[in-house]
Formats: structure tokens, C-alpha cells, sequence
């Protein structure tokens, strides 16, 4: 559920799920998993207020992964 206001300014313009990323590559961050035989990542999320650049929120999309554990 995303927040409707930022806790820090209280504005409400907040931009919804965008994804965290590696630059320049442009790689996906997130936590590893495992599928079949495969190791993926689980892009991490985060919702960010327009007005203050506060993050407000991070998460995965698909919480109930075969999470990998190193």
C-alpha cells in the first residue's frame, strides 16, 4: 500500500514503484532468489516524494521468493 503523503514535508506528489538501479549499466538492485536452476534478482522498488526527494518506501514487488541467503 503506498503512503499517501511524505512523512517529511507532507507534500503528495509521490512517484510510485520506480526501480533502484545500478548505473551506468543500468542493472537492477534487489535481493538474489532462486528458480528452477536459475539465480535472479528481485528488482528492489521504492516510492519517492517529487517535492523533497525523501524515499518514502522500499520494497519488492514479489515478497514470497525463494530468497538466497549467502
Amino acid at each position: 500500500i503506498a503512503m499517501d503523503s511524505c512523512p517529511r514535508c507532507h507534500g503528495k506528489d509521490i512517484a510510485i514503484g520506480r526501480p533502484l538501479v545500478s548505473s551506468p549499466e543500468y542493472v537492477a538492485v534487489g535481493p538474489k532468489y532462486r528458480k528452477d536452476h536459475f539465480y535472479l534478482i528481485e528488482p528492489i522498488l521504492v516510492d519517492i516524494c517529487r517535492n523533497c526527494g525523501e524515499v518514502v518506501r522500499t520494497y519488492v514487488k514479489e515478497p514470497g521468493r525463494d530468497w538466497v541467503v549467502d
